[in-house]
């Protein structure tokens, strides 16, 4: 429980952050913005987009698929379309490995 309240607290503080403000100099579009999910376990980033509300659609990359069924926890996001920073389209597409697999 208090591993899940600790993450709750980070996810809080990082989404907070996503929405604009400053200027990126990428474009003037200020709306919310694609969190950077390279690299954290897979859970972990399907949490914090259920959480912030934002559809996503996980594949796994080419060659690294298991015949048996695997947890969560045991795949790395490798990259995400569209990238971290980038604006916010209808949902964002993550390409999932086993870590060290990326």
């Amino acid at each position: 429980m208090r591993a899940r309240a600790a993450i709750l607290v980070v996810l809080a503080t990082g989404l907070g952050a996503c929405g604009g403000g400053g200027d990126s100099g990428k474009s003037s579009n200020t709306g919310p913005k694609v969190p950077d999910l390279v690299g954290k376990n897979w859970s972990d980033a399907t949490d914090q987009l259920s959480l912030a509300g934002i559809p996503y659609i996980s594949q796994s990359k080419p060659g690294t698929e298991s015949a048996t069924a695997q947890p969560e926890t045991a795949f790395e996001v490798c990259s995400t379309k569209p990238a971290a920073g980038e604006p916010l389209g209808t949902d964002i597409k993550m390409i999932i490995a086993p870590p060290g697999k990326c």
